[in-house]
């Protein structure tokens, strides 16, 4: 697996990485489908397996003074420690940055997910959890 970090400007300039995220990007994800509009300004880290396919990504982008993490891993691929290794690289942005990193899950395998790697915080209030 690589893993890759580019502005979303790298991205939306990138016909065939647009089109390979537009696949994977989920209807909920308007974070994404802004990036790769060129509407938001943000980071995007790219997971590609071996064949050079995008698996994977994670879209940061500043709100209210934090940066803010939403993740996704292609169905087949979960389980292996591609978000993991999404969030770990987020959390070093982020740390570089002098931002605390925001979790955003929007289901409940998401939840899950940042719950397990400490994001979710007892009592917080869901959509967005700081980061221990």
């Amino acid at each position: 697996m690589k893993i890759t970090v580019l502005s979303s400007g790298t991205v939306y300039k990138d016909q065939k990485l647009r089109s390979a995220l537009k696949r994977l990007t989920l209807v909920g994800s308007s974070w994404m489908r802004g990036a790769l509009n060129q509407k938001l300004k943000g980071t995007i880290i790219i997971a590609r397996n071996d064949d050079d396919k995008v698996i994977g990504w994670a879209m940061l982008s500043i709100r209210d003074g934090h940066l803010q993490v939403t993740i996704y891993v292609k169905g087949k691929f979960r389980r292996r420690g591609i978000g993991t290794a999404l969030l770990t690289r987020a959390k070093l942005i982020a740390k570089r940055r002098g931002k605390t990193l925001v979790c955003c899950p929007w289901d409940s395998v998401s939840t899950t997910f940042f719950g397990v790697h400490g994001l979710i915080e007892e009592g917080c209030p869901l959509p967005f959890c700081f980061a221990s």
